[in-house]
Order: C-alpha cells, then sequence, then structure tokens
C-alpha cells in the first residue's frame, strides 16, 4: 500500500477514539454471543461459544429434520431466520446459523423467545 495510506492506517489504530470504538463494539458483541449461546443450549439447540465469528452453528439432529428444513420450519412457525447448514457442506446439514451481528439486543431476546416457543411444542 502507498505509504500515505500506512501511515493513516496506523494513526486510526493508534487514536484513542478509533479504540475506545473497538473495544465498545467487541464488548457488545461479546454480551450479544453470550446470550445467544446460553439461551440456545437452555433451549435445546447445542451451540458452542464462536471464538471469534458474529453467528453461532446450533446442533437440529434431534429434531428429526435436516437443516434446511428445520429453517424452514423455523422462519415458517416462528418467523426467525437462520441459515441452513447445508449451505456451508453436506457435513453440517444437522446444523443451523444464527447471526447475532447488527442485532439489538431486544431483538435477540424476542428471537429466543419465539424459537423457544416453538421448540418447547415439538
Amino acid at each position: 500500500a502507498p505509504d500515505f495510506i500506512q501511515v493513516a492506517a496506523l494513526k486510526a489504530v493508534n487514536d484513542e477514539t478509533s479504540m475506545n470504538f473497538v473495544k465498545a463494539t467487541t464488548e457488545e458483541y461479546r454480551k450479544r454471543r453470550d446470550f445467544v449461546v446460553k439461551r440456545l443450549n437452555e433451549i435445546g439447540l447445542p451451540s458452542n461459544l464462536p471464538e471469534g465469528a458474529y453467528y453461532a452453528f446450533s446442533d437440529v439432529s434431534s429434531y428429526r429434520m435436516d437443516s434446511l428444513g428445520f429453517a424452514k420450519f423455523l422462519l415458517k412457525v416462528a418467523k426467525v431466520l437462520c441459515v441452513p447448514g447445508i449451505s456451508f457442506g453436506k457435513d453440517w446439514d444437522s446444523y443451523v446459523r444464527f447471526s447475532f451481528a447488527d442485532v439489538p439486543q431486544s431483538d435477540l431476546s424476542e428471537a429466543m423467545d419465539r424459537i423457544e416457543k416453538v421448540i418447547k411444542r415439538m
């Protein structure tokens, strides 16, 4: 990269305002991640804690549906969108992916409540 871009990038990285923004954003995403993974596990959708991603993969194999069937079911009944794992290859067909990036906490709470209500009826 040209020198002036490198200088600007270094200034941005070393700028206190930029660093405060990064810290605040990282903390907010950590809170969302912890909330979503905890709720998914409590609901009965086993999920591992992602270490750097803005989404959680949940195992849906115990619901006797493939990932596409489960994703369609959840969208139709709970009005919650998730990505079927088959989109990431056949090894992921018993998983669905939930994103928690740029989703307000209130929306995450509502989505988890809707999912829980549907899962309890299964």
